[in-house]
């Protein structure tokens, strides 16, 4: 997809971002996926330090 390449060529040989970054970028057309993983994220973001060791 266009920001896909446009990150590889561009931002990412300026810099701006690394390689990792990239696979952090969701690029669907459904908008479900999206709000499962904005929610995934929020839930992850929201768990204390010690739930979060609980976890793994």
């Amino acid at each position: 997809a266009g920001l896909i390449r446009w990150l590889q060529t561009r931002v990412l040989l300026e810099g701006k971002i690394s390689s990792g970054d990239i696979d952090l970028v969701l690029l669907t057309d459904d908008p479900r996926e999206v709000a499962e993983t904005v929610i995934a994220a929020y839930e992850a973001q929201s768990l204390t330090a010690s739930q979060r060791m609980e976890k793994e």
